[in-house]
């Protein structure tokens, strides 16, 4: 119970966090190509790399940018809700005191 209230609560910035975390830590471990690009394939025995240093590049920048969107979208809803005017029902009671 408690952890559904705090992912309901927190879910949004939590996920932009991570997204943020997990996109640095992906471009700062690229490493650069070791080769320049060549119009044909290489003879030589490859092995496939699942995540090549172009690809780990797009995907970091790709997940940065979403969780700093998630997160300043976030922030804005924060900000919007903590400005927004009161409704008419509620109204705060006045200090008696000066």
């Amino acid at each position: 119970m408690l952890i559904a209230t705090v992912i309901r609560r927190f879910g949004a910035p939590i996920l932009g966090i991570a997204l943020i975390i997990i996109g640095i830590v992906l471009l700062v471990t690229t490493q650069p190509a070791s080769f320049g690009w060549t119009a044909y394939a290489p003879l030589a025995e490859t092995r496939y790399q699942p995540m090549s240093p172009e690809t780990q590049t797009i995907t970091g920048v790709c997940l940065l940018l979403v969780g700093v969107v998630i997160s300043a979208v976030w922030g804005l809803f924060l900000w919007r809700r903590r400005t927004a005017k009161p409704g008419p029902g509620s109204e705060k009671p006045r200090n008696p005191l000066p």
